[in-house]
């Protein structure tokens, strides 16, 4: 019985590592796109010198 326990506890923490791992992935991508495409973009300015 006590066994059990330990074994399910530690398939349940495991699983919620990979999944914290997983989605930390996933958000960091979105964060670095994000920061990539939000500052405002140089206008195109022809300049005759």
């Amino acid at each position: 019985m006590n066994l059990t326990t330990v074994i399910l506890v530690a398939v349940a923490v495991m699983a919620i590592i990979v999944f914290l791992i997983l989605r930390n992935k996933k958000d960091e991508k979105r964060f670095e796109n994000n920061l990539n495409n939000d500052y405002p973009k140089p206008k195109q300015h022809d300049v005759d010198i």
